[in-house]
C-alpha cells in the first residue's frame, strides 16, 4: 500500500525562497482537505426534522374532526358503500376500448 504524503509538508519543502502565488493559494485549500472526519460519526448523529412530516389523517372520527361521518366519500353510491377500480366509469364502455390505445408501448 502506498504511504499517504502530507500535501503541506510537500508544498513547504520547495526550494524556492519566496512563494509562488500558486503555492500561497493552495495552502489554505490543502489545509481544509486535510481535516478528515468519519462518516460514522455523521451517520450516528443524524435525526428526523419534525417539520418534515405531516400529521396522518384519521377519517371516521367524529363531526368535529372534520373528516367524519362519510369521511370525505359523500352520500350514497358505489364509492361510499364499496370499492370501485381505479378507471371505472359506471359500467359505460371505457374510452380505450372504443376509441383504441394509440402509440407503441415498447415490451
Amino acid at each position: 500500500m502506498i504511504p499517504r504524503l502530507n500535501p503541506l509538508s510537500v508544498v513547504a519543502v520547495r526550494p524556492s525562497s519566496q512563494p509562488t502565488a500558486i503555492s500561497s493559494l493552495l495552502v489554505p485549500f490543502l489545509q481544509q482537505s486535510i481535516q478528515q472526519t468519519r462518516s460514522a460519526s455523521v451517520l450516528s448523529s443524524l435525526s428526523d426534522v419534525p417539520e418534515a412530516y405531516n400529521k396522518r389523517i384519521r377519517r371516521g372520527r367524529g363531526a368535529s374532526s372534520g373528516k367524519g361521518k362519510t369521511s370525505g366519500r359523500g352520500h350514497k353510491g358505489q364509492k361510499q358503500h364499496g370499492k370501485v377500480p381505479r378507471n371505472f366509469i359506471g359500467g359505460q364502455t371505457p374510452l380505450e376500448i372504443v376509441h383504441g390505445v394509440r402509440g407503441f408501448e415498447n415490451q
